[in-house]
């Protein structure tokens, strides 16, 4: 006999999840075209989110991570986009545009 599969906390219903963002998307276009302000998200997107998210750092590759070292990850992938923007001519990359 097989045993039924039990839901996991972190399971999101990807169809549900699917038709709750298109009908919110919906919204957002109509409130858009009548220039009224965007609806607010609504709570099922938001739980869906979090249990993404959350379900995400348990994974091996973030589970130890710290606040710290994101932080810090983040500060230099910046500072080096910044260093290699440089203003004049030469070091950039011609457009293919």
């Amino acid at each position: 006999m097989a045993t039924p599969k039990t839901k996991n906390k972190h399971y999101v219903d990807n169809k549900k999840f699917y038709t709750v963002l298109l009908h919110y998307k919906n919204e957002c276009e109509e409130a858009r075209q009548a220039h009224k302000e965007a609806p607010p998200i609504p709570p099922y997107v938001g739980e869906c989110l979090y249990k993404i998210a959350n379900h995400l750092s348990m994974k091996p590759n973030f589970i130890n991570y710290t606040y710290r070292e994101m932080y810090r990850d983040w500060e230099t992938d910046r500072k080096s986009t910044r260093l290699n923007s440089s203003h004049s001519a030469k070091s950039r990359m011609p457009s293919s545009a």
